[in-house]
């Protein structure tokens, strides 16, 4: 396999092994048995899925399967179409499903610079929310409640580059695109739409819109927060990479 090739699995299997931090193992790390890039990786790969529902505390990497956040997502609903308007928050929310993530194609632009992808069959998006409008200028929106959505085929692209000081492998920071899916369905528990049934034309507008908005602002922070943990993960693995003799670094690392 072409090395650059292997080299960029590296990106996105890094949701690898267990980290460490200031030289002490906090679980017991890969064994380095074996000195190939490609095999490294792999077992990086394998053994982080099984271990996404712990995370690495010691190198600040949350767990992503489930996944929580702390904060809330608040933001306002528009549409002249209908007249809508309505301000909406969502909190205690959580993502189950990211450990079913697929190994991501890689291409290779040449110089140690990749890009990838990466895809989920889906992911559950789950937690409480609020909210409060109206439509056609007069007919009410209220809901406050638990919500469950479900995000069917969804992936991102990024890119990164592989550098060498002569000794370690690095990472430059990973930038995720925008987690984008491919369908979606949602739904708003105790959520009332005045003048409109569940079956209608606007209520399901106004569901597809909140899921929509709604999505838009999570996946920016659980996005942010794979970027980061990817890069970091992956930085702190590669200090204990020792390549065989026949690899050939990537890119030199400016001093």
């Amino acid at each position: 396999m072409n090395f650059k090739l292997i080299t960029g699995f590296l990106l996105i299997g890094i949701l690898g092994s267990i980290g460490r931090t200031n030289g002490v193992a906090l679980m017991t790390r890969i064994q380095m048995a074996k000195t190939s890039l490609e095999e490294y990786l792999e077992q990086c790969w394998n053994d982080f899925v099984d271990l996404m529902d712990n995370g690495i505390p010691g190198l600040n990497i949350p767990t992503f399967d489930p996944w929580f956040s702390n904060d809330s997502f608040p933001f306002r609903m528009q549409d002249s179409d209908i007249v809508l308007r309505a301000d909406v928050n969502a909190t205690n929310v959580t993502s189950l499903g990211f450990s079913s993530v697929e190994i991501p194609a890689v291409y290779d632009n040449g110089n140690g610079h990749f890009n990838i992808s990466l895809t989920l069959s889906d992911l559950k998006i789950n937690g409480l929310y609020s909210v409060v409008g109206s439509h056609h200028y007069f007919y009410p929106i209220v809901g406050n409640g638990p919500f469950d959505m479900m995000m069917m085929d969804v992936y991102s692209s990024g890119t990164a580059t592989l550098m060498y000081n002569g000794t370690v492998y690095s990472l430059t920071k990973l930038e995720l695109t925008p987690l984008l899916y491919g369908s979606a369905t949602a739904e708003f528990f105790s959520l009332s739409i005045s003048g409109t049934d569940s079956t209608s034309a606007t209520y399901t507008q106004i569901v597809n819109l909140m899921t929509e908005l709604l999505w838009f602002q999570v996946e920016e922070e659980l996005r942010l927060q794979l970027s980061v943990s990817i890069t970091e993960y992956l930085n702190n693995q590669l200090l204990d990479f020792k390549p065989s003799s026949s690899s050939v670094p990537l890119q030199k690392q400016k001093s």
